[in-house]
C-alpha cells in the first residue's frame, strides 16, 4: 500500500456524503497523498478546508477543496491544468458527483427539466470528468 503514498486523488462530489467519506478514508489510509475534494454547491473559503482538516484528524496535510461544476466543461479543464501544473499526473478518480430530483409531475415542462439535470450531471457530467481528465491520467 506504500505505493499510494505520493499519489494524487480528485474526487467529485465530496461535500457530504459517500464522496466526503471516501475522501477521509483515503486521507487516513495514504497521509501522504494529495487528495482533491470537490464541490459544486458550496463556497470554498479557508474556513471550509479548516473544518475539513480538523473532521480528518491530522491526516490531511495535503487535501484541499477545489470548486467542480462536472456539467461545466470550461471549469473541468481549469481543474485539469491546476493538477497538471501542480503535479502533472492524475493517478485516482473517483467520480462521485450526482444529483437526485423528487419528482414534480405537476407538468411534463417541469418533469422533463428535472429529467435532464439528472442526466446533465449523473450520465453527462461523468463523461465530461472522464473526457476532460484523461491526458493527465497516469
Amino acid at each position: 500500500m506504500a505505493l499510494l503514498f505520493d499519489k494524487v486523488a480528485l474526487i467529485t462530489g465530496a461535500s457530504r456524503g459517500v464522496g466526503y467519506a471516501a475522501a477521509k478514508k483515503l486521507c487516513e489510509k495514504f497521509p501522504g497523498a494529495t487528495i482533491y475534494l470537490t464541490t459544486k454547491n458550496m463556497e470554498i473559503t479557508p474556513a471550509i478546508n479548516q473544518n475539513m482538516r480538523d473532521d480528518f484528524a491530522g491526516s490531511a496535510e495535503h487535501c484541499e477543496y477545489l470548486h467542480l461544476d462536472v456539467t461545466n466543461t470550461d471549469n473541468i479543464a481549469e481543474i485539469q491544468e491546476l493538477i497538471k501544473t501542480r503535479h502533472e499526473t492524475l493517478d485516482i478518480l473517483i467520480n462521485n458527483a450526482g444529483t437526485f430530483l423528487k419528482p414534480d409531475i405537476s407538468s411534463p415542462e417541469v418533469y422533463g427539466q428535472q429529467a435532464t439535470a439528472i442526466i446533465g450531471t449523473n450520465y453527462w457530467g461523468l463523461k465530461n470528468v472522464m473526457n476532460g481528465l484523461q491526458d493527465i491520467f497516469t
